[in-house]
Parts: C-alpha cells; sequence; structure tokens
C-alpha cells in the first residue's frame, strides 16, 4: 500500500520548469493520441479495431484515483452521465414491448448494447479528460492533434490522385493497403467496400468518403475559426492554408454531407456575424469579413464538386415538389441524394409504426426492406438494398437510426445526453465574448447536421464534438461549478 502512495506522489510531482505533473503531462499525450488514432475507430476492423479506445483506457487507469470525485462533483459531467446511462439502458428495458414478451431474445440485443456502452462510454472519458487538465493545454494539443491527423489523412489522399494519374506504384500500395485495412469489413457490416470507388473520391484511410467529409468539414470551420480569432500574422496564415487545405480536399470527397454541413454552417456563420457585428474589433471585422467570403466559397466549390453538381440538387428540388409537376415532365432521379429521400419516406413509416419503443437494437432489417421494395420508385443503390438476402439496409442518418432501434422515447434520452452543454452555453452566452460561443454554436451545429446525413455511430463524431463543449462552452473555469 505504501508503494502505491509512493507511486502516485511521484506522479503527482510537479518537475521544475513544467506546469504540470508527470500524471497531467501522461494524460495530455495519450488525450492527444486518442485523436491522431480516431480515424481507425469505425474502419477498418481486424487487426487495428477500436484503435483510440485503449489511450482512453490508460487516462482512466493512471487517473482512477481521481475519477470517481471529477465525475460526481462536476454538475456537467453527473447530468451527462445519467443521460448516456439512460440512453444504453432504455433498448433493454424497452425489448418487451418493442419484440413482444415471446419473441425477447436477450443475446441478440446484448452486442449491440455493448457496443454502445463503448462508444458513448468512450465519448465520456474523452470529455470528462478535459476537466483533469487546464483548458489553454487542451485547447493547444486539439489543434495540433487534429492537425497531425489531416495531414496524414490528406497524404493518403495523394496516393489516391496518383492512382488516379496512372502512377502505378500508388495503384499497387493502395490496393495492398486499402484491401489489408478493410478485409474484415465483410463480416461485421454484409458489405465489402470497394478497393477503389467507381468516381474518383477522396476516401483517405476512411472506409466511405462521407466519413472523411466529416473530418474535413470540421477542419474547415474549425481552422476558419482559428483564423478568424488568432493574432499575429505567422497564425493567421497558417490557420488560412489549413481551411483551404481542408476545403480542397472535401470537394475530393464529393460528399452531400459535407456539402450540406458546410452550407448550413456558413449561412449560420453570416448570420450571427453580422447581427454581433459591433460587438467586434476592426481587426476581428476584417477577419470576420474574409471568413464569411472565403465560406462561401467553399461552399459552393463543394456543391459544384458533389457528384452530379449543381444538377443534382436541383433534381432533389423537383422530386420534393414532384406532386405539382405532370409525370412526362418529372425527370430519372437516380443519385444518392435520390436514394436518402426514398430511404428517408421509409424510414419515416417506419417510426410511424412503432413510434415509442421502436423496433429494437438491429431487429429492423426486415421491415426496413419490406418498406424499400413497397416503394413506388427505386434507384439502383435501394434496388440493390431491398433484394439482396443478405445485406442489411443501413440506416439513413444518426436520429432515425436512433429513432427506429429505440423509438422517439430513445431519440429523446439520445438529445439529453447534449442537454447540459446547451444548458451550460445559454448561461454563458451572456458573460462570453460573442466569438467563442458562435464558433462553439456553429461547430456543435455543423455536427448535428451531419449527424442527420451520415448512418455513422463511431467515435469520431462525438469527440469532436466535445471539443466545444469543453472548450468554449464550459469556460474556463475547470471546476465546472
Amino acid at each position: 500500500m505504501n508503494k502505491i502512495k509512493q507511486f502516485i506522489t511521484f506522479l503527482d510531482k510537479v518537475p521544475e520548469g513544467k506546469e504540470l505533473s508527470i500524471r497531467q503531462q501522461i494524460t495530455l499525450i495519450l488525450w492527444g493520441i486518442t485523436i491522431v488514432l480516431l480515424p481507425f475507430f469505425r474502419f477498418p476492423y481486424g487487426e487495428f479495431e477500436k484503435l483510440s479506445l485503449y489511450p482512453l483506457l490508460l487516462i482512466v487507469f493512471i487517473n482512477i484515483d481521481k475519477w470517481w470525485n471529477l465525475c460526481w462533483h462536476n454538475k456537467f459531467l453527473r447530468y451527462t452521465a445519467f443521460a448516456i446511462a439512460a440512453f444504453i439502458a432504455w433498448p433493454l428495458i424497452s425489448l418487451p414491448f418493442s419484440v413482444g414478451l415471446s419473441n425477447i431474445n436477450f443475446a441478440d440485443n446484448i452486442k449491440p448494447s455493448i457496443h454502445d456502452t463503448v462508444i458513448y462510454g468512450a465519448w465520456y472519458v474523452f470529455l470528462a479528460t478535459c476537466f483533469l487538465l487546464p483548458q489553454e493545454k487542451i485547447r493547444k494539443t486539439f489543434y495540433w492533434s487534429l492537425t497531425v491527423t489531416l495531414l496524414y489523412c490528406c497524404a493518403y489522399s495523394v496516393i489516391e490522385i496518383l492512382h488516379w494519374s496512372k502512377v502505378q506504384w500508388a495503384t499497387d500500395f493502395l490496393s495492398k493497403s486499402i484491401y489489408f485495412f478493410q478485409k474484415d469489413v465483410g463480416q461485421y457490416c454484409g458489405w465489402w467496400p470497394p478497393v477503389f470507388w467507381d468516381a474518383p473520391r477522396l476516401r483517405a484511410i476512411f472506409g466511405e468518403p462521407s466519413y472523411f467529409a466529416v473530418l474535413l468539414t470540421f477542419a474547415v470551420l474549425y481552422y476558419g475559426f482559428a483564423f478568424w480569432r488568432s493574432a499575429g500574422w505567422k497564425k493567421i496564415s497558417g490557420n488560412a492554408l489549413l481551411m483551404i487545405l481542408s476545403a480542397l480536399a472535401l470537394c475530393g470527397t464529393q460528399s452531400a454531407s459535407g456539402t450540406v454541413s458546410l452550407a448550413g454552417s456558413t449561412v449560420l456563420f453570416i448570420v450571427l456575424f453580422a447581427i454581433f457585428f459591433r460587438k467586434f474589433n476592426k481587426f476581428e471585422r476584417i477577419k470576420g469579413s474574409i471568413l464569411s467570403i472565403l465560406l462561401l466559397v467553399f461552399s459552393a466549390m463543394v456543391a459544384l464538386n458533389q457528384r452530379g453538381g449543381i444538377n443534382d440538387w436541383l433534381l432533389l428540388l423537383n422530386k420534393i415538389n414532384e406532386t405539382s409537376q405532370p409525370k412526362q415532365q418529372q425527370k430519372k432521379f437516380d443519385s444518392s441524394s435520390g436514394t436518402r429521400l426514398i430511404h428517408l419516406k421509409a424510414e419515416i413509416k417506419l417510426i410511424a409504426e412503432r413510434p415509442l419503443c421502436g423496433y429494437g437494437q438491429g431487429n429492423y432489417g426486415p421491415a426496413m426492406k419490406q418498406a424499400l421494395l413497397e416503394s413506388p420508385e427505386k434507384t439502383g443503390e435501394i434496388r440493390l438494398w431491398s433484394e439482396n438476402e443478405e445485406f442489411v439496409p443501413p440506416s439513413l442518418n444518426k436520429y432515425t437510426q436512433t429513432a427506429i432501434n429505440s423509438g422517439l422515447t430513445g431519440l429523446v434520452f439520445f438529445f439529453l445526453m447534449f442537454l447540459p452543454a446547451v444548458v451550460c452555453c445559454i448561461k454563458c452566452i451572456k458573460t462570453m465574448k460573442a466569438d467563442y460561443w458562435i464558433t462553439s454554436t456553429i461547430l456543435c451545429g455543423a455536427i448535428a447536421i451531419i449527424f442527420s446525413t451520415v448512418s455513422t455511430d463511431s467515435l469520431y463524431c462525438f469527440s469532436l464534438l466535445a471539443f466545444p463543449f469543453y472548450t468554449y462552452i464550459i469556460g474556463k473555469d475547470t471546476s465546472g461549478k
């Protein structure tokens, strides 16, 4: 026991000339490593599955004596933990209502519940770790870790571009590396991502271009706001270059999700910037105006470069308003946006059938196939999903996925996880500088939009969300009181 106390004392020792104790330094390094490894969480499965979880486990282990007091006495973390626990427990509690007493098979539902526990538990550890360290250290670590992540993903995309340019060594490298990364995806998803996409779309080390677009959309806004709030030409120019790099890579993903999220966040920023224009000094006004123009240009570039370009968006609008058009004037709409629109109608139908408790975790597959088969129109992708007996159609987005699995009650529990942060944000708006809460609101809004367009349950989105939650919303008081 004495040796354990001596070891803890050693860990809490602050080396001469340092601001942090040895334990805090190790924790900060592990927290940064988690960010760098986050793209490996969902893809690839196999040897590197959930690689980003290991640093978080070490963080809990070396801080176990502080963990309980931190999470129990901090109101924000305590209420968030209660909401996460309720969200994880609800699918099991509601099983008798979702599948019926005679059909309950807990074994089939334990695995997805464990998966959710791992996802949200890891996010909670990532979020709570921020309160173990000074805010400025967290901010710098997040910045440089995100930058490393962005650069190695973009470097991999350069090899993709060389492949499309018929450079043989790049083709060989991609064939071997992507196959190795994704060889086990089939047993989890019932689908093998292609080694090369038919269209030249960037995806870096991610299994799907839209997941890469999640990182890039956040990066465009994050570095844009860093450009707006930074001082000194080196920082300003560096953030501007990183923003431009992220935007160019986002164009390469040709992702509708990235388009919608970036465009929505751009409109929100311009509106808030205009409303609070007088609260900023002259230099901030100039940089804010430049940022507004850049975001508009990038949004237009990404929208035009999305598969089908502007014509795809026009067809989508026509499809939404097709009831007012003669049938002979309706155009064929066989694109990803068309697939999502058909899919959304089918999922709304499923939610309406079981609104309170849903279908249970992972039990919606047959009902979804039937709804897609009954759809009056089908794209090529919809036909593939509905006619393949072994394939379970993916959910359209995080919100519909939650509502189908756990009902609208589960969706309420999902939103309750983020309610403490929203309450903190509202309380801080009057006392915090406008640029702090505006950037926080828009970064969180971008992730919220991404949840509405990408069916992802990975740790990645939640961890990106954790940063503005802590750094801007909670403020400088790390006690959280």
